[in-house]
């Protein structure tokens, strides 16, 4: 078919794709690979439209072609926040460990899009954001620390104590110790949650109240 023109298998093969499981998606990726139908999408992936393009991550994602990898970063790194954002969907499907040590300074960065839809494809991948969260939160500024609390918050990550003691830290900037303290569910922090009962910020205030009422015990 002429490459404007995807086989309409690749169209179709992407609308099931995304509700099979198990060995009825292993069987169409199967005989998608069969069809060549990897190749076609690393073509458009690099020279089709910006459908086309959509229709190929999507592809690449489900068939976890890992040849098509860096045309699926620079795609990630892109302004537009559909595709951009596809991308590393299909990267935590292609190779999770990878796409987590790769793509969490997106993730912190990238205001447009929307964490809640992040977080929802970033689950098969928790453990490997987990393990880099928690070595890279420490090293984050207190402008980038708010959204990738947000983001652990949503992937229902337990971030060490020690790490969570050092953001409760009462010099830190509102935003960020509003987003800790959604975090802060052990009661070795309860010190540190019941000092931002005093803090100066009224949303820190009242945030500190209610994880207070959560640690409360009898």
């Amino acid at each position: 078919p002429h490459p404007r023109h995807p086989p309409p298998f690749l169209r179709l093969g992407a609308y099931l794709q995304e509700r099979l499981r198990g060995e009825p998606a292993e069987s169409l990726n199967r005989t998608a690979r069969a069809l060549a139908l990897d190749a076609t999408a690393r073509r458009l992936l690099a020279r089709g439209s910006r459908a086309e393009k959509l229709l190929a991550v999507l592809a690449a994602g489900h068939l976890r072609d890992a040849h098509a990898w860096d045309a699926l970063v620079a795609l990630a790194r892109s302004s537009d926040g559909l595709l951009s954002v596809h991308a590393v969907r299909a990267l935590v499907r292609i190779h999770p460990v990878r796409a987590a040590n790769g793509l969490l300074p997106l993730l912190v960065t990238r205001e447009d899009w929307d964490l809640g839809r992040v977080a929802g494809f970033l689950g098969e991948a928790q453990q490997a954001f987990w393990l880099l969260m928690a070595k890279v939160l420490p090293r984050l500024s207190d402008d980038q620390l708010p959204r990738a609390l947000t983001l652990a918050e949503a992937l229902r990550m337990q971030l060490p104590d020690r790490t969570l003691a050092r953001l409760l830290d009462p010099a830190r900037p509102p935003r960020v110790l509003e987003a800790a303290l959604r975090l802060a569910h052990s009661l070795a922090l309860a010190a540190q949650v019941r000092s931002c009962l005093l803090n100066a910020h009224p949303a820190v205030r009242a945030q500190a109240a209610r994880q207070m009422a959560a640690l409360a015990t009898p």
